[in-house]
């Protein structure tokens, strides 16, 4: 009977990872990057390696529309309130007319649903709207930079830029991925912009609303050996898939930081993996399913936890106290 029990049932064997080296052919020859493919990179190195490499999701793990919506999902309506804030903070755009607009391009429901949907997000996105313009009370800029750093030329556009410092203004949540965004180009604006004020703020729909980065931890020449390793790792992620994983890795430091015992913060950040990135197509393609972060190892990369260190430390670090 035990016998039976196993054949229908068989023991679970842990997956292995399917890419645990580095890929023959790559190249970690970067020689130049912008800011926003930098942050996208840190942001999610796996699915940036894999995309190189021309890699998509199985449809099947894609749900794809065939219907005009009624109700917006959950990333619809964050795209739409990301266009909103633009419309509003950048352009100035009357509201009927980015409604108008949206519903053509089809992003908003159909007929009357759309004011509906469209007044929902709005009211989301104007405490937003109202909060960075009283922090900015002047335009938003954008500051090209060009500077280079250990044999690597970051080339591109800093984006909010006013004389009280940076202002990112997004829809969503304090995510890691926009937090890593913001951090990026502090530390390009503390190198390479003279006047900066060593302040760089983002609003969101999180408590608190504002998280405002300083240049605590970044003085003596400190900006640009933290950018220089982040580079390091942008070059080594070109070759190898690296066990970073913005939300999962953002969680272990944060424990970390607050003086959470090792344990207790792995546990925050098993929670974390569990419900939402362990099932990330990527990952799965790239590691399979792995029950725990810490268990990917990839030969020649560092490791889980110190990449979350290495990488978020300085981020939590450099963090105003809200109060």
């Amino acid at each position: 009977e035990a016998a039976a029990r196993s054949l229908l049932a068989p023991e679970r064997v842990r997956p292995q990872p399917r890419l645990d080296r580095a890929i023959p052919g790559s190249d970690d020859a970067a020689t130049t990057v912008s800011p926003a493919d930098l942050a996208r990179f840190l942001s999610h190195p796996t699915r940036d390696l894999l995309q190189r490499l021309g890699f998509r999701p199985d449809p099947q793990d894609v749900s794809l529309p065939d219907r005009e919506p009624v109700v917006l999902a959950d990333l619809d309506r964050h795209a739409v309130g990301e266009e909103i804030l633009a419309s509003w903070l950048l352009w100035n755009e009357p509201p009927e007319a980015v409604r108008h607009r949206l519903q053509r391009s089809g992003r908003l429901p159909p007929g009357s649903l759309a004011a509906v949907e469209f007044g929902v997000i709005g009211d989301m996105a104007r405490p937003l709207v109202e909060q960075a313009r009283d922090l900015a009370t002047e335009p938003l800029g954008d500051v090209t930079v060009n500077i280079e750093v250990e044999g690597t030329r970051v080339v591109g556009a800093i984006p909010g830029v006013f004389s009280g410092g940076l202002l990112a203004v997004t829809f969503s949540r304090t995510l890691p991925a926009r937090l890593l965004r913001l951090w990026v180009n502090h530390l390009l604006a503390l190198l390479a912009i003279p006047a900066y004020s060593g302040r760089a703020m983002l609003v969101s729909r999180d408590d608190p609303p504002v998280v405002t980065l300083s240049d605590r931890g970044l003085e003596g020449g400190r900006a640009r050996e933290v950018l220089a390793a982040l580079l390091r790792l942008y070059r080594l992620g070109r070759t190898r898939p690296l066990p970073l994983f913005a939300q999962t890795s953002h969680a272990l430091a944060r424990g970390l930081e607050s003086r959470k015992t090792r344990d207790e913060a792995l546990r925050a950040a098993h929670k974390v993996w569990k419900e939402r990135e362990r099932a990330d197509p990527f990952v799965q393609f790239a590691f399979g399913d792995v029950p725990s972060p810490e268990e990917v190892r990839v030969e020649g990369a560092p490791s889980f936890e110190d990449l979350a260190v290495d990488v978020f430390g300085p981020v939590l670090r450099a963090v105003e106290d809200s109060a």
